[in-house]
């Protein structure tokens, strides 16, 4: 299912359709048949699918491709991690917004790269994610209990805010608008989520997992990054 609760992919197609010609093959002494190249191309079908036999009106049957709806994106991460080696310390991983929309938004260009490292963090510890963070991924759910099982299906927990975390991102924020000369025609390159994030992980994380490594390489360098 993608976020809205629709199937992705191409839509089933099946024997509904009507056909001008049909194709004779032979039943073998167990009650196999060997479905002919011209259907299996015109059902979509591959190595591994499956098909049923749906009964008609006329006594007759169809044959249909079984659409399986898509693995939700948590579960991919969840089942790619495994278990977690025992004995192992644990490290915790804070995750950044991009991270996760790469695992959200089907054909995401850096989706295949964004789910290993997911997974790599999945076995390495715990996920933690920020206010911050949730309220960004709130706009790609419709519905609150989507965003629940999504952050359920990733381990991911969701810390509040402290005031030590709060008070240093305002100032690193004050720092860099300082440094910019203030922000642009009033109006900053970097918002203000951004400084959140990082200073929720430093308080409440051993590193972050994000894509923007030069902007948090910058603006908070004892913050370590995860690869």
């Amino acid at each position: 299912m993608d976020r809205q609760g629709t199937l992705r992919g191409r839509p089933a197609v099946s024997s509904d359709r009507a056909y001008n010609c049909s194709v004779l093959v032979r039943l073998t002494e167990k009650g196999q048949v060997t479905i002919p190249k011209q259907v299996r191309e015109s059902l979509g079908l591959r190595t591994g699918d499956e098909v049923e036999f749906v009964a008609d009106a006329s006594g007759g049957y169809r044959l249909r491709k079984v659409l399986r709806p898509p693995e939700r994106p948590g579960r991919a991460i969840a089942r790619r991690a495994g278990r977690r080696r025992a004995g192992r310390r644990r490290v915790i991983t804070a995750v950044d917004l991009p991270v996760l929309l790469d695992v959200l938004v089907p054909d995401a260009e850096h989706g295949g790269e964004s789910e290993g490292r997911l997974a790599r963090a999945t076995e390495a510890g715990a996920l933690v994610i920020s206010p911050t963070v949730v309220a960004e991924l709130g706009a790609y759910f419709n519905r609150e209990i989507e965003l629940k099982v999504f952050l359920r299906d990733t381990g991911l927990k969701l810390v509040p805010f402290g005031l030590t975390s709060l008070h240093q991102a305002g100032q690193t924020w004050k720092a860099y608008l300082r440094k910019a000369g203030g922000p642009p025609n009033g109006r900053p390159q970097q918002v203000m989520a951004d400084f959140l994030v990082g200073a929720h992980a430093m308080a409440h994380a051993e590193r972050l997992l994000t894509r923007d490594r030069g902007f948090y390489r910058s603006y908070f360098p004892k913050l370590k990054l995860a690869p």
